[in-house]
């Protein structure tokens, strides 16, 4: 006597075929089931049935999945937002600003410590958070330190130290004020922060070239 098992193999043919399975009639948890609610099934190319944000040409998101399957990298996260592209420890998901340079990830912080260690030369600190493995410098001079905007001159651009000599001369009845801003390469923002005004506002200061 033969006997004959219910068949259990999937075909695309937009039936449940395997009639032992939990859900059979319905698709559902088949090849032919959208499981996940993303539109897409297994046998119109869901690479992964069950995550919705997952499908073919799907838009890259930061939840640590290569979302687009037809992606020639999916299932890594090379060349996603959620990959570190540049190996800076840093992804586009975590702020980097540019993911094909390992020297730059974000905006430079706040330089702090800005004195004279003589009668002309500047110093000042480095920011906290570089932002990068490198920074330069902008060094700004006003005569109304209210003013570094339509007052204040770029004294220096792009400089890589953090002293910087100032051998002019404040007039007769002026006084010199300075403030150091740091830059990195970061395309989006590259220009740091010039600190805050006593009343907590943010201090403004001239371009530099």
């Amino acid at each position: 006597m033969l006997l004959f098992a219910p068949e259990r193999r999937r075909f695309a043919g937009g039936l449940n075929n395997d009639c032992t399975h939990l859900s059979w009639p319905a698709l559902t948890g088949t090849n032919e089931g959208d499981d996940d609610g993303d539109t897409f099934d297994e046998c119109g190319s869901d690479c992964d049935d069950a995550h919705a944000s997952v499908y073919p040409q799907a838009p890259q998101i930061c939840d640590g999945l290569n979302n687009n399957c037809a992606d020639p990298d999916w299932p890594t996260l090379f060349g996603t937002n959620d990959g570190d592209d540049d190996f800076d420890t840093f992804t586009e998901c975590e702020g980097d600003c540019d993911d094909s340079q390992s020297q730059v990830w974000g905006t430079p912080g706040e330089t702090w410590g800005l004195l004279f260690i003589d009668e002309q030369t500047l110093e000042w600190n480095p920011p906290l958070n570089m932002g990068g493995s490198f920074a330069f410098y902008d060094v700004l001079r006003t005569t109304d330190p209210a003013d570094f905007v339509v007052l204040g001159t770029c004294v220096a651009s792009d400089h890589w130290d953090t002293t910087f000599p100032d051998d002019m001369t404040p007039a007769r009845g002026q006084v010199f004020h300075y403030l150091t801003r740091a830059q990195n390469t970061c395309p989006t923002a590259s220009e740091g922060p010039l600190g805050v005004r006593s009343d907590g506002i943010p201090r403004a200061g001239t371009s530099c070239p």
